[in-house]
């Protein structure tokens, strides 16, 4: 199977870091990166509590085109 960028992954990407920043608690100093190929969302980063990891992945979910979620974000310090 091959992943490839279709025309509507760019705006997903846009949509949800948008509403990423309405989040504080996925705001610095945690990170959150957000990509998107062929409407999964994959996202990386480094977030505190498992809470944090969650939620980036329900937020990514609440946008629209999104067909799925690869939550790879890992904890950090303050998280174990």
């Amino acid at each position: 199977m091959r992943i490839r960028r279709l025309p509507g992954d760019a705006k997903i990407t846009a949509e949800v870091r948008a509403l990423i920043e309405h989040y504080p608690a996925l705001n610095p100093p945690n990170s959150v990166r957000v990509q998107t190929l062929d409407h999964v969302v994959y996202l990386t980063g480094e977030v505190n509590t498992d809470l944090e990891r969650s939620m980036a992945d329900s937020v990514a979910l609440a946008v629209a085109g999104v067909t799925r979620v690869v939550n790879s974000i890992s904890l950090g310090y303050g998280g174990r």
